[in-house]
């Protein structure tokens, strides 16, 4: 997620990053530091995680979580 974030913020954060939080800020620099080599294999990697996803969750009608407030 951090990676996305600093690759879709690029610009905004190049440009001062005065309208973005400390803590928006200090999730682009952690995303900037993701190898490319890191970054490709996660994302061959989707498919089969929502395979076994699906998967699993064919065999649920509902899931309950706990709310947040």
């Amino acid at each position: 997620m951090e990676t996305d974030l600093a690759i879709n913020l690029q610009r905004e954060y190049e440009r001062g990053g005065d309208g973005l939080s400390q803590v928006l800020r200090e999730m682009i620099d952690r995303g900037g530091q993701t190898l490319a080599l890191d970054y490709n294999k996660a994302l061959e990697m989707i498919p089969t995680l929502n395979a076994i996803l699906t998967e699993t969750l064919l065999e649920y009608d509902a899931i309950l979580t706990p709310s947040v407030t």
